[in-house]
């Protein structure tokens, strides 16, 4: 399930530690230009920020998962998500890898040692990603788009600063599910909570003593917070209809007069730190208004 996938990322790094051991030697010359480059992309959220900043031709291996924009499903594949292949990407002859997590150490020592460069987009937070994308775009040789796609982000926050700085105005309680079985939310450090809380959403889970990005609950803690809503994360044409059904269950147990409000959202909108985030924020903050 597409939104597991954010909790359970951390399996990737063996994995590829795994294939990077049996990976064969080869070396590749460092592209003086940007004409030059054959970028892979081990993740859907980078992906997209390889298109949206102008180098889809540059792209030259994509992961399995990676869907969008529909015009780069029929790239080279370089594996799974949780599961790529380091002999398909020196196969690729890639000049530079974009991967959306940190790698293990051995592995980036056998990219850098054949020439291949390493570029992580990770942000942590929110306010992380004007930053981010500027250098992103600078790291691949784009940064006029860059920039255009960092301001884009920086004029949202700042907008949704504006509309939702009213101290007076009342936010409403929200737990963001990334998985029901067992159960996940996320956290109050992690950037979609920020997207959600600038959104006018209050995260209802915020223990200052839980810094996790996806704290698993129990099913007591969970009776115990007051949300007002729920929201789980799906994808395809059914839009998460077997997770609106286990929420609508977990609701119905716990002792309250009034239930939460149950709200399925777009995992590939939501999930990803992509280019469609602002889309996500625009939807978010047209719901809560």
């Amino acid at each position: 399930m597409k939104t597991e996938r954010l909790v359970f990322s951390f399996l990737r790094l063996s994995f590829i530690t795994l294939c990077c051991v049996l990976a064969p030697a080869f070396s590749f010359a460092k592209p003086h230009n940007p004409e030059e480059r054959r970028i892979v992309s081990l993740a859907p959220s980078t992906t997209e920020w390889i298109v949206a900043l102008g180098l889809e031709e540059r792209l030259q291996g994509i992961t399995d998962q990676c869907d969008f924009p529909p015009q780069i499903r029929n790239k080279p594949k370089m594996g799974s998500y949780l599961r790529a292949s380091v002999e398909r990407i020196f196969a690729a002859r890639a000049t530079d890898v974009v991967v959306a997590d940190a790698l293990p150490e051995v592995m980036r020592r056998r990219f850098e040692k054949s020439g291949v460069r390493v570029h992580v987009f990770a942000p942590q937070r929110l306010d992380d990603f004007p930053m981010r994308i500027r250098e992103l775009g600078n790291a691949l040789g784009a940064p006029h788009a860059a920039e255009q796609w960092s301001g884009k982000f920086r004029l949202a926050i700042e907008g949704a600063r504006r509309d939702f700085a009213n101290p007076k105005r009342a936010s409403r309680r929200a737990l963001m599910f990334v998985s029901v079985d067992p159960v996940f939310v996320v956290g109050h450090t992690q950037w979609l909570s920020d997207v959600f809380r600038l959104s006018g959403f209050e995260n209802a889970f915020s223990d200052p003593r839980v810094t996790d990005a996806f704290p698993r609950l129990s099913f007591e803690v969970l009776a115990k917070l007051n949300a007002d809503i729920w929201f789980g994360f799906g994808s395809g044409e059914n839009l998460g209809g077997s997770q609106q059904a286990k929420l609508a269950e977990m609701g119905r147990r716990i002792s309250r007069s009034v239930k939460p409000e149950i709200r399925i959202l777009s995992a590939d909108l939501f999930q990803r730190p992509g280019p469609r985030l602002l889309d996500a924020m625009a939807q978010l903050k047209g719901d809560s208004l």
